[in-house]
């Protein structure tokens, strides 16, 4: 009977045992799906023009551990779309084609340009609770850091004329005609096309509150502003951004303002500086935590 006693101490203390662990450990782990909408722009100073901000936002799956009640780190994957505008004033340019010992001239006007980044992201954040109203619902603050990979980045255009010339250096006379050479007045040019582009390194930030819906379920609603640090284009100084297409040269070709320049030879100036993605707005999260195992 006395031993028969002590199986049964044993087996109800390491029950009990569990069941504190288990809740201490459920309590430790939270796993969540979110939404962010916002401003979400490319952000860059653009010379001669105006560049406007877009909104955009993201979707997202994170795994958050808790060291105690106040203090965790979350990671995961979030997926994010970001916008931006950019209207020119009128602009020149030109390039020597050395094939053809002629330089090439171009004159833009009425020139915009949407630009398109879609980025999967890496975000680690460190993040602080504490109770708030009552002790099922909490504040809370994170901090962190982001790494993004451009999934696609890219621009269109559409209602720019371009007027194209060239100087033939054999004999210095003006050429403005055909346009089956590429010479002449082509109005309304569409152009879509991918920016040559790089990892991108952001700090984050997000404050807001954390409500209980149940024991197990979580509601996060709250700000949050993504901040990037490095230029995610390649950009390169040397290129046009018309330049002659000897194999169609009806057909005008260029670059996106992002990842070119204008002017001379020689004596080229670029239209941005360096091109970083941005965002702010709301940021809901539906959090779940799993139940603990005994074993």
């Amino acid at each position: 009977m006395r031993q028969l006693l002590i199986y049964i101490i044993l087996y109800a203390g390491t029950a009990c045992s569990c069941t504190v662990t288990n809740a201490q450990e459920q309590e430790r782990h939270e796993i969540s799906v979110y939404a962010a909408s916002g401003l979400s722009t490319l952000r860059y100073d653009l010379g001669g023009g105006i560049r406007d901000n877009r909104f955009g936002g993201g979707l997202g799956l994170s795994y958050g551990f808790f060291f105690n009640d106040y203090w965790g780190i979350t990671a995961g994957g979030e997926i994010s779309c970001y916008h931006a505008k950019a209207r020119m004033q009128p602009f020149s340019g030109g390039d020597y084609v050395q094939d053809k010992n002629i330089t090439y001239n171009y004159d833009v006007v009425n020139y915009h340009e949407n630009q398109e980044l879609a980025m999967v992201s890496i975000p680690i954040m460190l993040q602080y609770q504490a109770p708030l109203l009552l002790e099922d619902h909490f504040c809370y603050a994170a901090i962190g850091a982001k790494i993004g990979f451009p999934w696609r980045l890219k621009y269109k255009t559409s209602g720019a004329t371009y007027t194209t010339t060239g100087i033939n250096h054999n004999d210095n006379s003006i050429i403005d005609s055909p346009e089956s050479d590429g010479f002449g007045i082509f109005p309304e040019k569409r152009n879509e096309h991918h920016i040559d582009d790089k990892t991108s390194y952001m700090l984050s930030a997000e404050l807001g509150m954390k409500w209980a819906l149940s024991s197990f379920f979580f509601l996060y609603t709250g700000i949050y502003c993504d901040y990037g640090l490095n230029d995610i284009v390649r950009a390169n100084s040397n290129k046009s951004f018309v330049s002659y297409n000897q194999h169609s040269p009806s057909t005008i070709y260029h670059h996106s303002m992002l990842e070119s320049s204008y002017g001379q030879e020689g004596d080229r100036s670029g239209f941005t500086n360096k091109v970083t993605p941005i965002a702010a707005g709301l940021k809901i999260k539906f959090t779940f935590m799993p139940p603990g195992k005994c074993y």
